[in-house]
């Protein structure tokens, strides 16, 4: 049974017809019910659920341009205060699953005169900047993954090369990452992107001769990073750590690889250990595959399997 006092007093073709044309101030001054009383209504009322949604569709409105867009929300008789964004967005029918809320662009708080009142009143409206959704990238099994690679890092073989005239081959070695000597590292980085630049010329003037150049090679001669304990004193000598060392040259790799691989049908990686890449406990290497210069190109393979 329905308990509302507005519902009870007002029939319902007259009831629709203030829900739609007048505001909360206006039923509560014309009929003597509190604000409460009709706020309540307005939200709990089954009556009034068809005519509140109504009420919605003719207020909102996103105006979207391409993934982004602005929300308006049209005049409203009360201040959104306190509410969450995804609130709002569902307050007004969308799905938020879909479109979400960047951020307020402007807000307007307006008096004016009402003649069905006799008196001023305020109407409150909001723009705010939303954003469809992006889906979810799926997020990696690092369990599987490793499963897959193998719990041990194991030799590998060098598959024999094929019978082809047309492999341009690159040597990557000696960068030793981290080195004071020349310029730093930022010198490095600026030598790599100008041999980068050099060896995109180069496959472009020996396609124009002819050669197709179906496949890269790419020699990973070892000595990829300074180290930090391979000499006396290298400590010195070095202006960033094993670990930066280590992030800087897979970084450098994987944007050579970008760069250069999109050219070629095939390519192939063959990766050597050097002495800057060994792990030595009182001077004596580890052994032979624990090396960081293996380390740097195993893990930019995996930042492209992924």
């Amino acid at each position: 049974m329905n308990n509302c006092k507005i519902c009870a007093l007002l029939p319902d073709q007259e009831l629709e017809q203030l829900l739609k044309e007048k505001s909360t101030r206006y039923i509560a001054s014309r009929y003597d019910f509190s604000r409460t009383t009709v706020s309540r209504h307005n939200n709990n009322c089954e009556k009034n659920i068809q005519s509140k949604q109504t009420d919605k569709d003719d207020m909102r409105e996103i105006i979207w341009n391409g993934d982004s867009g602005e929300f308006r929300t049209g005049a409203l008789d009360e201040p959104l205060a306190d509410i969450s964004p995804e609130s709002i967005l569902k307050m007004f029918g969308y799905n938020i699953e879909e479109t979400e809320m960047v951020g307020l662009l402007r807000e307007r708080h307006s008096e004016y005169y009402s003649r069905d009142l006799g008196r001023k009143i305020w109407k409150h409206s909001y723009a705010f900047a939303v954003q469809k959704r992006k889906a979810q990238e799926e997020q990696i099994d690092p369990i599987k993954l490793i499963k897959e690679l193998g719990f041990k890092s194991k030799p590998r073989t060098v598959k024999e090369l094929t019978e082809n005239n047309s492999t341009f081959v690159l040597d990557w070695a000696d960068w030793q990452v981290g080195k004071k000597e020349g310029g730093g590292t930022e010198e490095f980085i600026n030598r790599f992107d100008s041999a980068l630049q050099s060896a995109v010329e180069r496959i472009n003037e020996l396609r124009k001769t002819g050669r197709t150049l179906d496949e890269l090679v790419i020699i990973g001669g070892c000595d990829m990073i300074e180290g930090c304990v391979i000499y006396p004193q290298q400590s010195f000598g070095i202006d960033m750590s094993r670990r930066d060392q280590i992030k800087t040259t897979v970084a450098t790799i994987l944007k050579g690889l970008h760069v250069l691989a999109p050219l070629f049908q095939k390519v192939r990686v063959v990766v050597v250990p050097g002495n800057h890449g060994e792990h030595r406990i009182n001077g004596y290497r580890t052994e032979l595959g624990d090396n960081d210069d293996l380390l740097v190109f195993e893990i930019a393979e995996l930042g492209i399997k992924n």
